[in-house]
């Protein structure tokens, strides 16, 4: 899986919440993996504590009080990366807060969240909204980049999933091409759509999208 990803351009986060194993995790990244994903703030917290600092935290994380923890929880490890996801200003607010009254903290990198099924931005202009809020934070919040999770976009017929996972992936473009305009031209950027069931199609489109930017900075 590594070697297809480098033959496509790509990089992959594997998501440790099935074994919940860091020392599995530790080798995958030692092979060549960019991260690793979680699914939430208690599994980020068992990697951290195993010395696994670059993760993707592939839920909302849950409003204020889970905006809280996981400001606890980066201050507790300072060496710690994560990239949150957000699909509403609210959410937004919630990390902005937070990462307001730990000061200390480095800003949060937060990744726009795009939607078919589970959750997600459903329309370009609502992903937008979240983009300005995530501008308006100031030095609080990054604009990381965009997400999606394919997996859930799953419909009764193959013809019908396939026309929902190509609308998904084309908005995760396009709202990739908005939060390029809205950052600095060599601001790093990750375009993340998770999940196993489409990875082909996934890889086709960031790729696509990376070559069509011609940006080395997204990955």
């Amino acid at each position: 899986m590594l070697a297809y990803a480098r033959s496509a351009g790509v990089e992959i986060a594997p998501h440790a919440k099935t074994p919940m194993a860091p020392d599995l995790t530790r080798l995958i990244i030692d092979a060549g993996a960019w991260g690793a994903t979680v699914a939430d703030i208690r599994q980020a917290s068992v990697m951290l504590r195993a010395g696994l600092s670059r993760l993707i935290l592939a839920n909302e994380v849950g409003g204020v009080g889970g905006a809280r923890r996981l400001a606890q929880l980066v201050a507790a490890w300072p060496k710690a990366e994560p990239y949150v996801f957000a699909d509403s200003t609210a959410a937004v607010h919630a990390l902005a807060d937070a990462w307001r009254d730990h000061g200390s903290l480095p800003p949060l990198g937060v990744l726009v969240e795009v939607g078919a099924g589970r959750a997600g931005a459903r329309s370009l202009g609502k992903a937008l909204e979240v983009v300005s809020a995530v501008r308006a934070a100031g030095d609080r919040l990054t604009l990381a980049g965009v997400a999606a999770y394919e997996g859930s976009a799953t419909q009764l017929t193959p013809e019908q999933t396939e026309e929902a996972i190509s609308g998904l992936l084309k908005l995760s473009v396009e709202l990739l091409r908005d939060v390029r305009e809205r950052t600095e031209p060599d601001a790093p950027l990750i375009v993340t759509a998770g999940g196993s069931m489409f990875f082909d199609e996934v890889v086709a489109a960031i790729a696509g999208a990376r070559r069509g930017l011609r940006d080395r900075a997204i990955r």
